[in-house]
């Protein structure tokens, strides 16, 4: 992962998290390099590791396309 951003604390909101994210991988997709179109996706699932919902460490920096490929791991 690129390097992480010092913040002050840690996110207490799911919007502080998405721009946690977001800064610290420079707004660019950690798949393909895209710079549109960018979500923040939790590696581990929230609903399933609900400690780590806020966690910057279990965040990465994905566009929308490989978004959608890494929930249903399809080819468009």
């Amino acid at each position: 992962f690129p390097v992480t951003i010092k913040r002050p604390f840690p996110p207490t909101t799911h919007i502080m998290w998405k721009k946690y994210i977001l800064e610290r991988d420079k707004y660019i997709c950690q798949k393909c390099g895209s710079k549109e179109n960018l979500v923040a996706h939790h590696i581990k699932p929230f609903i399933l590791f609900e400690k780590l919902q806020l966690d910057i460490s279990n965040g990465i920096t994905l566009c929308k396309k490989c978004h959608y490929l890494e929930h249903y791991n399809t080819n468009l």
